[in-house]
């Protein structure tokens, strides 16, 4: 913080290198504090915890992307943790037109997207992917735990195996390089590939 006026008064006068540190460390923190608050009153940040680092450090979700393929992946991942997700819930409520699923005619939501409960469409690629993410979740050291019975927490997994909005038992240890880049790529690899058969059924059924 700056130090009251009165005192800087009464005090020697500070080098300039080491006031401009201080000025710039105080607008440093109050943007940060106030871009906190407005994250922690967002509903759709539900699923990024913005308390753990700085505003100038990067989401753990980006360390583990190493081709052109990842970065197509990884878009859709960022998307599912910041709550951007274009789907008819949002988009209808937005344009006042139908928030139902195109293939079943119930309200298209995350959980009916990417819950294990969700629409009969993506039930193959679900599972065939769940398979995936629970052997690499035996890799992990210890292994994790992961509550497939929780459409919310399962989903806060998939967006962020990391989070400490998840139990200790239900994340990965940000710690262990090699068990991050397996957890995240097959997080990467299960929304990714439940948005793009999303796509391209639209795209059937609009032809």
């Amino acid at each position: 913080n700056i130090p009251d006026p009165l005192k800087l008064l009464d005090s020697p006068p500070p080098s300039k290198g080491s006031w401009k540190a201080d000025c710039s460390a105080a607008i440093y923190a109050f943007h940060e504090n106030d871009l906190r608050m407005n994250a922690s009153t967002n509903s759709k940040m539900d699923k990024l915890n913005i308390y753990l680092s700085g505003l100038k450090t990067h989401h753990p979700l980006f360390n583990h992307v190493s081709c052109a393929r990842d970065v197509m992946k990884v878009k859709a991942q960022v998307k599912l943790l910041a709550g951007d997700l274009h789907l008819n819930n949002t988009i209808g409520e937005r344009n006042n037109t139908s928030t139902n699923c195109k293939f079943c005619q119930v309200v298209e939501d995350e959980p009916h997207v990417f819950g294990l409960s969700g629409c009969e469409v993506y039930k193959e690629t679900r599972m065939k992917i769940i398979a995936d993410i629970k052997t690499a979740a035996l890799k992990c050291s210890p292994p994790l735990t992961i509550c497939f019975e929780d459409d919310s927490k399962f989903i806060q997994f998939i967006a962020d195996p990391s989070s400490f909005n998840l139990d200790h038992s239900h994340r990965v240890n940000l710690n262990n390089t090699e068990d991050c880049d397996r957890m995240f790529k097959v997080c990467r690899d299960y929304t990714f590939a439940l948005l793009n058969i999303r796509r391209v059924k639209l795209k059937e059924i609009s032809n």
